[in-house]
């Protein structure tokens, strides 16, 4: 009976211990274990689990906490995060875009034609994308510069060899746009927080395995072209990132803020950067785009600034 006792009492620690990971790694360091104690003196002998008013309290404070830790570096830095991390999630585009080309040729053996006759200098973008993301995520500015440069030498190159100008135009619409933002925004002791890179990483694998899913590989001028005013969230698979980001509300405002970011970014340069005969709509539907973006943004930036002045100014 004993045994059993001690069997019951350790199962309930485990699950107590489950549900404090609602509350952030740092608070649950200094407050974990005093919690836990609380939590088990509330539980009656001989319960597997906590009672539910108990565990919701627990998690709803646990929720309270990370929105407060998230809101720790105040709305200025905050803003920057979410231009980062926006710029972060259009420039995955691109890596999106080669890797998905890659994947298809390579599982039906056509690989080698991929690269022929310089295309390889496209795929070469791509990677040069990913190491950009990493710079600005990282708020290496002079690596973010670094990186550009190497992609417009990529792109120049291109363009001298083959005397075309598609890899010119995966450039300004692709890279040019976050690289900016990166060099306004990013800074390296405002970085934003590696459990904010679930975002960009989705967005990545939502492009994959929307690519890997089409009857033919989107190839990077068909795409540029093919852009639309929605794009890239015009399909079920890239609702998912949305959908994860609204949920995320409850204790973070800057994943959806970033999505936005994004959106109206892209939105921006499909009105204004793309040649007018590739755009499918009217300059009325895209200023309407453009508009409710914007609107959008606003409008959670407000909630944001909203929450940083109802939290308290101390969160330690």
């Amino acid at each position: 009976m004993s045994e059993g006792g001690h069997g019951d009492a350790g199962r309930l620690e485990r699950r107590a211990r489950w549900l404090l990971r609602a509350y952030p790694a740092a608070y649950r360091a200094t407050r974990g274990e005093e919690i836990i104690g609380t939590l088990l003196e509330a539980v009656p002998p001989g319960r597997g689990w906590p009672p539910s008013r108990e565990t919701v309290a627990l998690a709803a404070a646990g929720l309270r906490a990370r929105r407060v830790a998230n809101l720790r570096q105040g709305l200025a830095a905050s803003m920057r995060q979410v231009a980062v991390v926006g710029a972060a999630v259009y420039l995955v585009q691109l890596p999106a875009l080669g890797l998905g080309a890659v994947v298809w040729t390579a599982r039906r053996g056509h690989l080698p034609f991929l690269f022929g006759n310089y295309e390889w200098l496209f795929y070469m973008l791509g990677i040069l994308a990913l190491a950009t993301l990493a710079a600005g995520w990282s708020g290496r500015r002079g690596l973010v510069a670094f990186g550009a440069a190497a992609a417009v030498i990529a792109a120049v190159s291109f363009t001298v060899i083959r005397q075309e100008w598609d890899l010119m135009v995966v450039l300004a619409d692709f890279v040019g746009p976050p690289v900016v933002v990166f060099l306004l925004f990013a800074r390296r002791m405002e970085r934003p927080p590696l459990s904010l890179l679930w975002l960009p990483g989705l967005a990545l694998g939502v492009a994959l395995a929307e690519s890997l899913a089409s009857a033919a590989p989107a190839l990077f001028a068909a795409t540029t072209a093919g852009t639309t005013l929605l794009s890239p969230y015009t399909t079920g698979l890239s609702l998912v990132t949305v959908l994860v980001a609204v949920c995320w509300l409850a204790t973070d405002v800057r994943p959806l803020a970033s999505l936005v970011f994004a959106f109206t970014v892209s939105r921006i340069v499909y009105g204004f950067t793309y040649g007018r005969p590739l755009v499918t709509v009217g300059p009325p539907v895209i200023t309407l785009g453009i508009t409710a973006s914007l609107v959008a943004a606003c409008a959670l930036a407000w909630l944001l600034r909203r929450r940083i002045q109802a939290s308290p100014p101390n969160t330690s």
